[in-house]
């Protein structure tokens, strides 16, 4: 039995909504943080912003692979936002911010780059000074679009604990707010949006497999697809090593303190834990099956779509990829129509890992 793929993308740009459209929707947001299942059920709010979402579109059929396989459509990534006034959705806190205090002195957040990038494009759009904390040897080409964005790029330890810290530090110097990469219901419910934009082209998707980190998209996306479509089922994909299958089955976090990073290839999804909000939404909403992908099974998923679809994505993208073609028979019933999140473009072409398998951190 064949299944039909869906491909989607998240990271800096996958959606953009307009910034001016904030005004007066206060009413909507003043209790989102009390009410975290509700506010994440309004990334129907979110998406009222979002302006010229890119449409799904077939690239790949199973008959153009020459193996009778799956039909493979996708929502096409860009660069950087055409528009100025076009952040994307995930960083709706951005605006919430620059609404609810006009004289805020900005913004500040920790990142393995992504979220970072997303924070600084839209602080800049804003118009509010913003501060980024990166591990050391956080990969090149998303430090140096954090910095081309106009964020103030701050080096940290490569630890979970170093990045909160530095952030912290920065806020109570500063006054800036931190905007969390996945611990808040507002990122969260904008990452919603992602799940809105699968399901309005592709209403009768039964399965979203999506990259974990902190866990953030995942919550954002299943309580948004639970809404929409309660019988389409959303997995984490994650790699070797997080171990959050088990946490989820007996609902309760059985990880070993502090909190790491995992020796993987793939930096945007490399935090052990997932966030203290995020995880009993996690055991709520999503599924407790979780897909654990090496990374040998990551740059196999990365090169199929490289070679195949003509997109550079991520690692983290690799896995989701992989654990579609290669895993779901793991699952009963079987999914035939699956979305999969490409979370991310930031790839450094002087390391591709079929390449050269050095990590660029």
């Amino acid at each position: 039995m064949s299944n039909d793929y869906f491909y989607g993308s998240s990271g800096c740009t996958c959606a953009v909504w307009n910034s001016h459209s904030t005004h007066g929707r206060g009413e909507h947001t003043t209790n989102m943080q009390e009410h975290p299942t509700r506010s994440l059920s309004n990334a129907l709010l979110c998406r009222e912003y979002e302006e010229d979402p890119a449409p799904l579109k077939t690239f790949l059929s199973g008959s153009s692979l020459g193996n009778g396989g799956p039909q493979l459509s996708f929502i096409p990534t860009a660069g950087a936002p055409a528009k100025a006034s076009s952040p994307p959705p995930r960083i709706w806190q951005v605006f919430l911010e620059k609404e609810r205090n006009p004289k805020s002195p900005g913004v500040v957040t920790h990142s393995s780059g992504n979220h970072g990038q997303a924070v600084a494009y839209a602080a800049k759009c804003a118009g509010l000074p913003c501060s980024v904390v990166v591990p050391k040897g956080t990969p090149k080409v998303k430090c140096d679009a954090i910095v081309n964005y106009g964020a103030e790029l701050v080096f940290c330890e490569p630890s979970p604990a170093a990045r909160k810290e530095v952030c912290a530090q920065i806020a109570e110097a500063t006054g800036k707010a931190i905007i969390h990469p996945f611990d808040n219901y507002n990122v969260m419910a904008g990452q919603g949006t992602i799940a809105l934009e699968l399901l309005e082209e592709v209403p009768d998707l039964d399965a979203i497999l999506v990259p974990i980190s902190g866990g953030g998209m995942t919550s954002g996306i299943a309580v948004a697809t639970h809404g929409l479509n309660p019988n389409c089922r959303v997995f984490a994909v994650e790699p070797v090593g997080k171990d959050l299958q088990r946490s989820l089955e007996s609902k309760e976090r059985l990880w070993p303190n502090p909190n790491r990073f995992l020796d993987t290839i793939a930096d945007s999804i490399r935090i052990q834990q997932v966030g203290d909000l995020t995880f009993p939404i996690l055991c709520d909403y999503a599924e407790s099956k979780v897909f654990s992908v090496t990374d040998d099974q990551m740059i196999e998923g990365m090169r199929f779509i490289f070679e195949r679809m003509k997109l550079v994505v991520e690692a983290a993208s690799g896995a989701a990829v992989y654990a579609a073609m290669n895993s779901l028979e793991d699952v009963t019933p079987p999914p035939r129509k699956v979305g999969v999140i490409l979370c991310g473009g930031n790839v450094d072409l002087d390391h591709l890992p079929w390449i050269d398998r050095k990590t660029s951190y």
